[in-house]
C-alpha cells in the first residue's frame, strides 16, 4: 500500500475518531521524569510487532477488520499480524471491527483515550482492563513508573562512555569504560551520599584498551575488554588488525599503576594481564568461566570464543597457552560506533547477542558444537595452543522485528533487557523472544546495560556522556 493511500485512510477515519481522542501525549519524558508504563502492555496496538504503533498498524487493523467482516466464521489471519487474529481486537470486545481501527489510529497519532473509553486514565480501554493487563517488569516501577537518575557525566571524565559493569568482588565499585580516552571511570558507592569516583588510564591503553567498546568481569578480580580498533595506537600508526580482547586486573593497587613506563630490561607493557589477537573491531564481550570469554567479532562477522589460559602476568606477552575457537554459524554484523553487547546465561549455556547490524537478538547454545578443523598456522597472528573452526552449534533467532539498532543487553530472571541505540528505548523480552515491556529513556544512544547488586538497572549513553540508573518509584 503506497504512502498516498495510507494517508487517505487516516483522512477517512479521523473525523469519526474525534470523540475517542483526549489530549496529546508526549513521546518522550525529560531525564528524571516519571515514565509510567501502559496498562495494556507496551505498546498497545502494535499489531505488526515492530515495537511502535504507526500507520502500518492502522493498515493492518483495517485489513483484519475487513477479513472479519468478509469471513466472520473462519477469517484468515493477515500476514501483517505478528500474533494471532485476536491480537487485532484492540478494544477487547467480541469482534474485530471499525472500533478497533479507531483505537489504533488514536494510539498511532499519540493521543490519549477519552474518559468515555478509559475512565481510570491508565492508557488501557476499560473493556480491556480485566483481561489484558500484563505485569510490568519491576525494574520499570510497575504502575508507579520509574525515575531516571544521572549519576555520572563529563565532569567525571566520561568520554564516549559505552559500557559499565559492577565488580562482583567489590560490589560498591561501578566501572565505566570510555572509548574516546581508552580509559575507565570508577564510581564508588554510586547513587548514594557517599559516592566518589576515580579516573584511570593505563599508560599502554592506546593498544590494550584502544577505543574500548565493551567489558565484562570474570573471576579472581579480573575483567576483560573488547576494542573497536584495528590497532592504530590512537591514529599514530597504520592499522594492522593485531587486535583482540584484553584481560585486566581489577586490583586497584595494580590496574593502571604498575609498569606505566617502557623501560629496560623487560620493557613491560602496562598493567594488562593477557591479550589475544584475532578480533579487530570487537563490539561485545561476555564472561564464561575461568579466563574464557565470548566476543562479537565485528571484523570477521561471527562469534568467537577466547580462552586466555593462565594469564602471562602484568605487561608480559606470552600468549602460547591461548585457545581461539570461531563460530561461523553465529553470524553477526557490526555497525560502526555502536557496541553489540552480549551475556551468557551460565545456567543454561545460552549466549544472548545483540546483533546490531542485523537488527535482531539471537542466542547461541555454547554447549553444542564440535571442532570442524584447525586454522592453518599461517593464518595465526601469534603462537597459540589451539585455533579452531567450530561446527554444528545451535543458533536460535529470538527477536527479528521491532528493533532498529539493538546495542545493550543484560539478563535477569529469565528475561532479556535490550537497549535500542536508535531511540534510546529499553525493551524487555522473555528468553523465547516475547515482548514483555518497553521503557522510553528520553534520549537516543543508550548502549551498555547492567544490573546492580540491589537489582536496579544501570545504563550508559555515549552521546550524552552519562551513566544513569532506574529508580522504581514504588521501591
Amino acid at each position: 500500500m503506497d504512502r498516498t493511500f495510507r494517508i487517505s485512510l487516516l483522512t477517512v477515519f479521523l473525523p469519526a475518531l474525534v470523540p475517542t481522542m483526549g489530549t496529546a501525549a508526549p513521546i518522550f519524558s525529560d531525564e528524571g521524569a516519571l515514565l509510567p508504563p501502559s496498562a495494556c502492555g507496551i505498546p498497545h496496538g502494535d499489531l505488526d510487532g515492530s515495537g511502535i504503533v504507526d500507520v502500518t498498524d492502522v493498515q493492518c487493523s483495517l485489513l483484519t477488520a475487513l477479513e472479519a467482516l468478509a469471513h466472520p466464521d473462519n477469517p484468515t489471519t493477515p500476514s501483517c499480524l505478528a500474533d494471532t487474529f485476536e491480537s487485532a481486537n484492540v478494544n477487547c470486545a467480541d469482534n474485530v471491527d471499525v472500533s478497533d481501527i479507531s483505537l489504533v489510529v488514536t494510539i498511532a497519532i499519540g493521543s490519549t483515550l477519552s474518559p468515555e473509553l478509559d475512565s481510570d486514565a491508565n492508557g488501557c480501554p476499560d473493556t480491556c482492563d480485566a483481561v489484558t493487563i500484563p505485569p510490568t517488569v519491576p525494574e520499570f516501577g510497575g504502575a508507579g513508573g520509574v525515575n531516571i537518575k544521572v549519576i555520572g557525566t563529563a565532569t567525571h571524565k566520561l568520554s564516549v562512555v559505552r559500557d559499565l559493569a559492577f565488580n562482583p568482588q567489590f560490589p560498591n565499585q561501578l566501572w565505566a569504560f570510555n572509548r574516546a580516552t581508552d580509559s575507565t571511570t570508577i564510581f564508588f558507592n554510586p547513587d548514594t551520599p557517599q559516592q566518589t569516583w576515580e579516573w584511570r588510564k593505563d599508560g599502554f591503553g592506546n593498544h590494550f584498551m584502544e577505543e574500548v567498546s565493551s567489558a565484562a568481569f570474570g573471576v579472581n578480580n579480573t575483567f576483560a575488554t573488547c576494542q573497536e580498533s584495528q590497532n592504530t595506537y590512537d591514529g599514530q600508526a597504520a592499522p594492522n588488525n593485531f587486535m583482540g580482547p584484553a584481560l585486566w586486573p581489577g586490583d586497584l593497587s595494580v590496574y593502571a599503576k604498575v609498569n606505566q613506563t617502557y623501560i629496560p630490561p623487560k620493557y613491560l607493557l602496562g598493567s594488562h594481564l593477557d591479550m589475544l589477537h584475532w578480533s579487530p573491531l570487537c563490539m561485545g564481550i561476555a564472561h564464561d568461566k575461568n579466563n574464557v570469554y565470548w566476543v562479537f567479532d565485528g571484523y570477521h562477522g561471527y562469534i568467537v570464543r577466547y580462552d586466555f589460559g593462565v594469564p602471562h602476568g602484568y605487561g608480559e606477552d606470552d600468549h602460547s597457552d591461548g585457545i581461539i575457537r570461531t563460530y561461523p554459524m553465529a553470524l553477526v554484523k557490526r555497525v560502526a560506533g555502536i557496541p553489540s553487547h552480549m551475556e551468557l546465561d551460565k545456567t543454561t549455556g545460552w549466549l544472548y547477542v545483540a546483533d546490531t547490524g542485523n537488527k535482531r537478538i539471537f542466542r547461541l547454545n555454547t554447549t553444542t558444537g564440535t571442532v570442524k578443523q584447525a586454522m592453518p598456522v599461517s593464518s595465526w597472528n601469534e603462537p597459540l595452543k589451539e585455533f579452531s573452526i567450530m561446527q554444528n552449534s545451535t543458533v536460535q533467532m529470538l527477536v527479528t522485528t521491532g528493533l532498529t539498532q539493538p546495542s545493550g543487553l543484560a539478563l535477569s530472571d529469565n528475561r532479556i533487557f535490550v537497549s535500542d541505540y536508535f531511540n534510546g528505548d529499553i525493551f524487555v523480552y522473555s528468553t523465547t523472544g516475547a515482548l514483555l515491556d518497553r521503557l522510553k529513556t528520553g534520549a537516543s544512544g543508550v548502549t551498555g546495560l547492567t544490573f546492580g547488586p540491589d537489582g536496579r538497572l544501570w545504563y550508559t549513553n555515549p552521546k550524552t556522556n552519562t551513566v544513569s540508573v532506574l529508580n522504581p518509584v514504588n521501591s
